[in-house]
């Protein structure tokens, strides 16, 4: 694959592992936004997680015109990737 491909399955690494922000865009996986929360200095990933998941981000996020997509599904949460985009 020749450098700066826009691949998908690039790892994502820009910001931290996990998470790129590419384009006006931004890619993450679970543990990159984990990571890049600093949530790590309080709570376990598996908290964070769940938390994610109960929270009303897609709802506050829709207010400023924007959502979280699964941009390529692994069929396992923690290995998808997901992005942020206008609604």
């Amino acid at each position: 694959m020749a450098p700066g491909s826009d691949d998908i399955d690039d790892r994502l690494t820009s910001i931290v592992e996990g998470v790129l922000y590419k384009s006006g865009t931004l890619r993450f996986t679970l543990r990159g936004l984990y990571e890049l929360s600093g949530a790590n200095d309080c709570i376990g990933y598996d908290e964070f997680r769940k938390a994610l998941y109960k929270s009303d981000i897609n709802y506050r996020l829709s207010l400023i015109g924007y959502k979280i997509d699964i941009l390529k599904s692994t069929g396992k949460v923690d290995s998808s990737i997901y992005q942020v985009v206008r609604i």
